[in-house]
């Protein structure tokens, strides 16, 4: 992962220290939330369910970074600086499979029209777990920034 990591730091579109946005964090968690009431509700056409269900854990994920001053405009480097933050707090990383297991699935119904199956329970948990996180990430912010700042110098 730490390769993988430096690079994102490193490219254009990657990883970038920028000021804190709760006004981001909320709209990113707003939109995110409001697709999973559409998910649970059937109002998302078949093909687009799996869409929709990552972009749902993507934008979960995003928000966080942004209420950590984090920007990213990489899904792939979003997300291992989310896992990466996870590590840092002392979570376990694992739970960011459920972000890119939708990635893969996502892929696969846009790209091959492969009919594949989405767990809506399993996002919602995830996204309520995200939620439990945050006064643990806003007490660590100015850490999980020196952090990565570190990694970028």
């Amino acid at each position: 992962m730490e390769k993988e990591f430096i690079w994102c730091l490193r490219i254009k579109t990657g990883i970038k220290i920028t000021l804190p946005s709760e006004e981001e964090f909320n709209s990113y968690f707003s939109v995110a939330k409001e697709d999973l009431e559409n998910l649970k509700r059937g109002r998302i056409l078949k093909r687009w369910i799996p869409v929709v269900a990552y972009y749902c854990a993507y934008y979960s994920v995003y928000a966080f970074l942004r209420l950590m001053g984090i920007k990213s405009e990489n899904h792939f480097c979003s997300i291992l600086c989310f896992k990466y933050i996870l590590k840092l707090i002392g979570e376990n990383e694992k739970t960011i499979e459920v972000v890119e297991n939708l990635k893969r699935k996502r892929e696969e119904a846009q790209y091959y029209l492969k009919d594949v199956k989405i767990n809506i329970k399993e996002l919602e948990n995830f996204m309520d777990y995200l939620e439990t996180l945050k006064n643990k990430l806003l007490l660590r912010k100015e850490s999980i920034r020196k952090e990565i700042e570190k990694l970028i110098q």
